[in-house]
């Protein structure tokens, strides 16, 4: 899919969306005929999305390829509750969970007009209670998006399978489902606090690093140059970006959410 043929669907889906939610002529069927059509193009633009190498497993050497909307937060794929089902390529088994984070580098906000974009913050982190898991390692990457922000995936490996239900949020989700040991579905709202503080992380080799844009994806660590995400400027809040607006709360701090008092 190319960028024209991105934005062509964002229009599209934008365009049938708000007739049918404020054309109050329409008749049922023709409520239910656009309904059927705007998620066929959110479908569509889920299905055209880039299947884009993010990171790499430390233990395998496999690449993280993953769907990713390179282009801007505009997009569903950046807005949890615009989510529609796609399949992801296949990973490596050791692959745990990928966060990440967005700095705008200089440029406006750029949303979706309706719902929020949870972007993570300006500067890659990590979360010491994944970390503190056995064998469990974090690779931070960066991408050059292009509207010009720098998005930083920062993926989770591990050699031991995590338990069910012990992992967190994926990037730009604030729910966190997963299936117990019946098989039954479960859910949470993680809060787990973050860490900027990369340095010691690195020393213990629980954090590795991909220098930014590297095609090859090449593993870095603590015998190497240094790490260029380390001490970076900028923000340690949450992102929230709507439409032109992007508002900021406090990281995660532990916080007990409960999901049915919402």
């Amino acid at each position: 899919m190319t960028k024209e043929e991105r934005n062509k669907l964002i229009q599209d889906y934008d365009a049938v969306y708000n007739r049918w939610l404020k054309d109050e002529s329409l008749k049922r069927e023709e409520q239910d005929e656009l309904k059927r059509e705007f998620r066929r193009i959110k479908l569509a633009y889920f299905a055209g999305l880039p299947r884009q190498a993010l990171s790499r497993c430390p233990y395998t050497s496999s690449p993280l390829v993953r769907v990713f909307d390179p282009w801007s937060v505009d997009g569903y794929w950046w807005q949890e509750n615009e989510l529609a089902n796609y399949e992801e390529p296949a990973a490596s088994p050791t692959f745990a969970v990928l966060t990440g984070a967005v700095n705008l580098n200089g440029r406006p906000p750029q949303g979706g007009p309706r719902k929020e974009a949870h972007i993570g913050p300006d500067i890659p982190f990590v979360i010491p209670r994944l970390l503190q898991m056995p064998s469990m390692v974090a690779v931070i990457s960066c991408v050059n998006m292009d509207c010009g922000y720098k998005a930083c995936p920062i993926a989770y490996f591990s050699k031991e399978k995590p338990k069910p239900g012990t992992l967190t949020s994926t990037w730009r989700r604030t729910s966190y489902d997963w299936r117990d040991e019946r098989n039954a579905p479960c859910f949470s709202y993680p809060t787990d606090p973050w860490d900027f503080e990369l340095e010691p992380w690195i020393q213990q080799g629980k954090v590795l690093w991909i220098e930014p844009n590297d095609p090859n994806l090449k593993l870095l660590g603590k015998a190497d140059s240094r790490c260029p995400y380390v001490g970076l400027p900028g923000n340690r809040l949450r992102q929230i970006i709507t439409a032109d607006k992007l508002r900021t709360e406090p990281p995660p701090a532990g916080e007990v959410i409960d999901p049915f008092n919402e």
